[in-house]
């Protein structure tokens, strides 16, 4: 029975080479550098804090139209463990599960 283990880090230089060995196959281990300067910098390298999660959401959500019940200051408090790039995931798939929504309601 195979077996997959996904896992993120806020340091990839850290994983124990005594961890890594464990694996009969390969494993990868991505680093994402920064795409651009600004006040979003998707680094994977470090888990921001609530107020750089806030800072990122209402990047990433600039162009989007919320509904009135939507607090971004709350969606900033619930995600303390992601990291950047699970934001970038989170808000991607919401945006995908509400235009399918609207798609379908036509």
């Amino acid at each position: 029975m195979p077996v997959f283990v996904v896992a993120t880090t806020a340091d990839a230089d850290r994983i124990p080479l005594s961890v890594q060995s464990c694996f009969k196959h390969d494993i990868s281990i991505e680093v994402c550098r920064p795409v651009k300067q600004s006040a979003v910098q998707l680094l994977l390298l470090q888990a921001p804090d609530e107020k750089e999660r806030l800072q990122i959401l209402r990047e990433l959500l600039s162009d989007s139209t919320l509904a009135l019940d939507v607090k971004i200051e709350s969606i900033a408090t619930q995600t303390a463990a992601l990291v950047a790039a699970d934001l970038v995931d989170l808000v991607v798939r919401v945006q995908t599960a509400a235009t399918d929504r609207i798609a379908d309601a036509r």
